[in-house]
């Protein structure tokens, strides 16, 4: 039987990720619409356009290195530093996609035409801490239109957001935990470090993707990256998992 070590080849972008993969999937799907005469019984469905997607996870790597969360270099909300304090932070980037086959093409094919991320994580509060984000939503609106500058495994990013909720949790037993969530603000700033994150964040968006499945061949295309989740848990490795949409045709051979 095939089994994973039987995928011989996995690029994305151009950059091999064998090594790095939790999971990949490669799907061609079918849209349809009903054919059944008005008088007839059983469905008859049609064809009438095709697409592909394909997914992954990644273990975020560096120089043959899995990145942890131990490889936090900085975690700053405008002035307030949170990396003494975050226990976990999400980032999740998503395209706004467009579909612009022609007609009588047999597949899809997509124009990327805006980039939207959001995010949240969970704080910690120091015992001589006098503030929180609490105290910050209930401030001056201009206090919550902040930059979230983040190093994290390797990826660099300076990101305009607006803090948009923060809540607190107290369970019996438990520590005080702050919880917060923020959006988009614009453009960001500037972006180093992982390909794939930089090519969504910037609004490129577009990667090939080729998928080698020993004496099977190959599964590739051409693809716009749907979504991004960058993941940082409570501990362990950084995690990454994205979304992909099929321009045209795949390559099956």
């Amino acid at each position: 039987m095939k089994y994973s070590g039987n995928l011989s080849v996995f690029t994305l972008g151009g950059t091999s990720y064998l090594g790095d993969f939790e999971n990949v999937s490669f799907e061609v799907g079918s849209d349809t619409e009903e054919g059944k005469g008005g008088a007839q019984r059983h469905s008859n469905k049609v064809i009438v356009k095709q697409e592909f997607k394909a997914t992954c996870s990644l273990m975020r790597t560096v120089t043959s290195v899995r990145e942890t969360t131990l490889d936090l270099t900085t975690l700053t909300l405008g002035a307030i530093d949170l990396k003494p304090d975050v226990r976990t932070l999400n980032l999740n980037i998503n395209s706004t996609l467009q579909e612009c086959s022609g007609r009588a093409d047999r597949y899809k094919t997509y124009q990327a035409v805006g980039t939207m991320f959001s995010g949240s994580g969970t704080l910690q509060v120091q015992d001589a801490a006098t503030s929180d984000l609490i105290e910050e939503m209930v401030g001056a609106l201009t206090g919550l239109q902040t930059t979230l500058s983040i190093d994290l495994g390797g990826t660099a990013a300076v990101l305009p957001v607006t803090l948009t909720k923060a809540w607190y949790t107290l369970e019996r037993d438990g520590l005080y935990i702050v919880s917060f969530e923020f959006t988009q603000r614009g453009t960001p700033t500037s972006i180093t470090g992982n390909t794939l994150v930089a090519l969504i964040l910037t609004g490129t968006a577009l990667c090939a993707i080729v998928t080698t499945i020993t004496t099977l061949g190959d599964r590739s295309g051409s693809t716009v990256i749907e979504s991004c989740t960058l993941t940082m848990p409570e501990q362990g490795i950084l995690k990454e998992t994205y979304n992909f949409t099929g321009l045209g045709a795949p390559s099956v051979t």
